[in-house]
């Protein structure tokens, strides 16, 4: 929301009146991910279903890596290819976009999935998992939410276990930085907030809850743990609370007829070059120009409310 007011409301504001072909195609479009997104996209999928597999007890072969991981990609290119072709016909020419998507080669992204696969594989707790060592264990999903303040919040991690009287909550991140700003950090501490439901319900006695990320950066895989102070829960709430305000302030803005031109624009050119609208918004061909027209527009609006 922060790095594209106005991609954020194409995507989320139209749900309020708009449905049918125009909501669906709006969503196809503001859904658009570069090829290196999709790669990620299907390389998470993937790990999900060895899981998946391992819950269930289905039987999995690794020499098959890179024909599954072909199938997930070529799959979303396809799902993709169909809104380029919404794009094209409302803007009558090819999109900036197919361009980017051509370059892509999907032999090269099958090989940076498939090596990523297996190196995360090898990890703790994946490896224990596999081996059957680790047995209490869940996968729980992002799209499980929690009840907060009359909204649903999408704050679950990928992936629970306990040992003894020790609960683990880990998140996937396809791609990561350097370093953990604090605002990530608050970010995965909301996951303590989202188990505090189950764990009131649990018969189960939990003497303390660590908090597991692992994500790639630097060429390897990185595991991060750390047991989030009560504070910092009660930090990460507020800071949700106040997206939550900011995203109802956006609701706002953009009225019952969905008023694009009170919507601020994109932060950078970089965050317009990977967005499905980049054809179709102000802020695609002369994004500079565009913010100042946007703010002189909003400005007289505002005199004349």
């Amino acid at each position: 929301m922060e790095r594209c007011p106005r991609a954020w409301a194409l995507r989320y504001g139209h749900r309020r009146g708009r449905s049918g072909n125009a909501g669906r195609m709006l969503s196809m479009v503001s859904d658009w991910r570069s090829p290196w997104d999709l790669m990620l996209r299907s390389l998470r999928s993937l790990i999900i279903e060895r899981l998946e597999a391992c819950l269930i007890g289905i039987k999995w072969n690794d020499s098959d890596i890179e024909v599954k991981m072909r199938e997930k990609i070529k799959e979303m290119f396809d799902e993709q290819d169909d809104a380029l072709q919404l794009v094209e016909k409302r803007i009558g020419s090819n999109s900036e976009l197919r361009a980017n998507q051509e370059r892509a080669k999907i032999d090269d992204l099958v090989a940076v999935a498939s090596h990523r696969f297996r190196r995360l594989m090898l990890m703790e707790p994946l490896h224990s998992i596999i081996r059957g060592n680790i047995t209490e264990w869940e996968l729980v999903g992002r799209l499980n939410s929690v009840r907060h303040q009359g909204k649903d919040l999408y704050i679950a991690p990928d992936l629970i276990w306990r040992i003894g009287r020790v609960r683990f909550m880990l998140r996937f991140v396809m791609q990561g930085s350097r370093d953990m700003s604090e605002n990530t950090r608050m970010e995965h501490s909301s996951m303590v907030a989202w188990s505090a439901e189950e764990l009131a319900e649990s018969t189960t006695e939990t003497n303390k809850i660590v908090i597991e990320i692992i994500d790639w950066h630097r060429g390897r895989w990185h595991r991060t743990s750390f047991q989030p102070s009560s504070e910092e829960v009660d930090l990460a709430m507020t800071m949700i609370e106040y997206d939550l305000e900011a995203m109802d302030e956006l609701y706002l803005r953009l009225g019952p007829l969905t008023d694009l031109s009170m919507m601020p624009l994109a932060t950078s050119k970089a965050v317009c070059r990977g967005c499905g609208h980049v054809d179709s918004c102000p802020g695609g061909e002369d994004l500079e120009r565009a913010k100042i027209e946007q703010s002189v527009i909003e400005m007289a609006r505002c005199r004349t409310s």
